[in-house]
């Protein structure tokens, strides 16, 4: 019985180790386009800009999602196959 505890307790550690690695690209993107925000404020355009002939304007948009590749992690495909 404390051997299957023990997996049991090192598969939830396992998923949340997959939950996080997978969530830590789009944080740290995520705080970067924060960041140049933020930037932004601070900066007087008419005068950055004065000479330029052409401005680049990014817009934050939300990617699609497909539900058929959503995350189920191991512990749910594992009651799944039983």
């Amino acid at each position: 019985m404390l051997i299957v505890l023990l997996n049991l307790l090192i598969a939830i550690v396992g998923d949340t180790y997959d939950k996080v690695t997978e969530k830590k690209e789009a944080s740290k993107l995520r705080e970067m386009c924060e960041m140049i925000a933020d930037y932004e404020v601070m900066v007087n355009r008419d005068k950055e800009f004065r000479y330029s002939k052409y401005i680049i304007v990014l817009r934050v948009e939300k990617a699609a999602t497909n539900s058929n590749l959503d995350w189920e992690g191991r512990i749910n495909n594992l009651k799944n196959h039983i």
